[in-house]
């Protein structure tokens, strides 16, 4: 029989102590810690839809909202507290799963009712919630035009644009009059299969987006706009986070000594390993948003719009005259007008940055890695990069996998490779053993003579979590990448921003995938401006939005190409 062991959840990215007693007689207990909710579903009053007045009164900052959530929650490592504190709660973690089937967690908020630390929380914030399902977008009835259009076909020459505009209209049949929707719109070639590329959108604030196409292969092809979230879902998504509602991690603590359970004597010299729990049900939502969430994940083909219009794009056209990425500036890699690039059969990426190194060879990788050290920090996307590296340049490692820290080289080559976790949050089957430490520290010990490349991807683990933890995690990366950057000029930056991914939170998307990914894009901007010159933004949306990705990982093949990016950009 195993040893007795105790499990309690915490809430990411502060801890929860637990009030355990003994219990006699008992191998196994598990139970899970639970911050006391600060409100119950029963408090709430739809009609005290806020209003922008109500928002403009309540703005915190950052760090305010940090620090107040912590005033409501215990963070030392133990598994005891005393149950006359307010925030001291356990229960059986049975319990746990049963109430969260009934959709009766208890959280406690991240934010009181009517705070907010960014502009855009406010702005969605004071639309007044969903009751009526029909005053959605209707994907029958919205409309999509396009200019020169004749007998259904839009005519374009190569590499020319093409733009058009999408205007939403609800189940009612009128025109919606406000923004802020969630469209994407890309294009695939109807007689090869492969090519494809994103679109950009416009939000013209009205109920209408304009867009803009490049016909970038010759041929007949398809146009397909999605309404992927409707600003409501978006509302929603932003108050499950502000209430608290997020992914959550359990922490597993056990004594083989022990002969009796009395987990007062469980301490973190116990612990065992840590996991992820079962996402929460919605909270504090009506029943029509509850159905949205449901029904709303994203994924490409519930969401598109329906028309009859298609492109033929003619052979003739200006060709494309791009530098090579080697000679050129990282600048250009910021823009985020789209597309910056296209896919082609075998699923191969060309820039329209910059032109890049072709047909990659295992030779030209090594010769180009010759004494460089590689440093790859982040989820396991991340880790993909970093296998991504071993497949190109033959590198055998054998130390282990994500999310523990890897590391490979090439003696001969001079060529060395590290791969290594970001911060919590992180949603992961963790041993004790494990250390996960600050990104900042790993990138202050690279030395300030060499040739390094250090890529850094944050994104799936911090999607759950409210805004204000990546934009602290940015700020403190931007820190170290300009003290890197000023002690060794040596070294290319490369940041990865996130991706599309529509159906691994079926459960409740509200609370993940890539629901609020264009904002994390805008921290990520914001907190590497006046730096685009020295660090490379990789697109990881640019990249996924034609291809219809859904999964958590996408296509390995855009590792390669991610991989093949950053070397045409340090290698002739």
């Amino acid at each position: 029989m195993g040893p007795p062991s105790a499990v309690f959840s915490i809430v990411q990215p502060l801890q929860y102590r637990a009030n355990v007693t003994s219990i006699q007689n008992t191998q196994t207990v598990d139970v899970v810690v639970l911050p006391v909710p600060t409100h119950s579903t029963a408090d709430i009053h739809y009609e005290m839809a806020l209003t922008p007045t109500f928002w403009d009164k309540r703005p915190i900052s950052v760090y305010q909202a940090f620090a107040q959530h912590r005033a409501r929650t215990t963070d030392s490592c133990n598994n005891t507290c005393d149950p006359t504190e307010p925030h001291c709660n356990a229960m059986n973690a049975t319990a746990w799963e049963d109430l969260n089937k009934e959709g009766r967690m208890p959280f406690t908020p991240f934010l009181s009712r009517g705070q907010y630390v960014f502009d855009w929380e406010k702005h969605l914030l004071s639309y007044p919630p969903l009751f009526d399902y029909k005053t959605l977008p209707d994907k029958s009835l919205s409309k999509v035009v396009m200019e020169n259009v004749h007998n259904g076909t839009v005519t374009c020459k190569m590499f020319g644009y093409l733009r058009g505009r999408v205007d939403l209209v609800d189940g009612y049949g009128r025109r919606r009059t406000r923004g802020d929707d969630e469209v994407r719109v890309w294009v695939k070639s109807a007689d090869v299969q492969g090519y494809a590329s994103s679109g950009d959108v416009t939000d013209l604030k009205n109920g209408s987006y304009s867009f803009t196409i490049r016909c970038l292969w010759p041929g007949n092809s398809s146009l397909y706009i999605a309404l992927s979230y409707p600003r409501e879902f978006l509302r929603v998504a932003v108050h499950q986070i502000h209430l608290g509602v997020s992914r959550m991690t359990r922490a597993t603590f056990a004594n083989e000594d022990m002969k009796e359970v009395s987990f007062n004597r469980l301490t973190c010299d116990d612990w065992v390993d840590t996991g992820t729990l079962y996402l929460p049900l919605p909270l504090d939502v009506t029943e029509a948003e509850n159905d949205l969430i449901r029904n709303s994940t994203g994924y490409a083909p519930r969401t598109l719009l329906k028309h009859n219009l298609k492109i033929l794009t003619l052979s003739t056209g200006n060709p494309l005259n791009l530098p090579l990425c080697y000679k050129s500036n990282t600048t250009a890699t910021w823009n985020m007008s789209r597309p910056k690039g296209f896919w082609s059969p075998g699923l191969v990426w060309n820039s329209l940055v910059c032109k890049q190194k072709q047909d990659v060879t295992r030779e030209w990788a090594q010769q180009c890695l010759q004494n460089t050290t590689v440093w790859i920090i982040g989820d396991s996307n991340g880790n993909r990069t970093y296998t991504g590296f071993l497949n190109i340049t033959g590198c055998n490692d054998t130390s282990g996998g994500w999310p523990r820290s890897s590391r490979c080289q090439i003696k001969n080559l001079g060529f060395k490779i590290n791969a290594m976790s970001h911060e919590k949050p992180q949603f992961a089957n963790l041993m004790r053993a494990h250390h996960i430490g600050s990104v900042p520290d790993v990138i202050d010990n690279i030395t300030s003579t060499g040739k390094h490349i250090v890529f850094v991807h944050y994104y799936l683990h911090y999607i759950p979590a409210h805004m204000s933890v990546l934009y602290l995690r940015m700020k403190a990366l931007r820190e170290a990448v300009e003290r890197l950057l000023k002690r060794n000029p040596n070294v290319l930056c490369v940041v990865r921003g996130p991706h599309i991914t529509t159906v691994d939170w079926s459960a409740n998307h509200a609370v993940g995938g890539d629901t609020l990914a264009p904002r994390f894009v805008d921290v990520i901007k914001d907190r590497f401006r006046g730096l685009e010159h020295k660090v490379l933004y990789l697109d990881g949306w640019d990249m996924t939005v034609s291809i219809e990705n859904a999964k958590f990982h996408p296509p390995i093949e855009l590792t390669r190409e991610t991989v093949n990016t950053i070397l045409s950009y340090i290698c002739q």
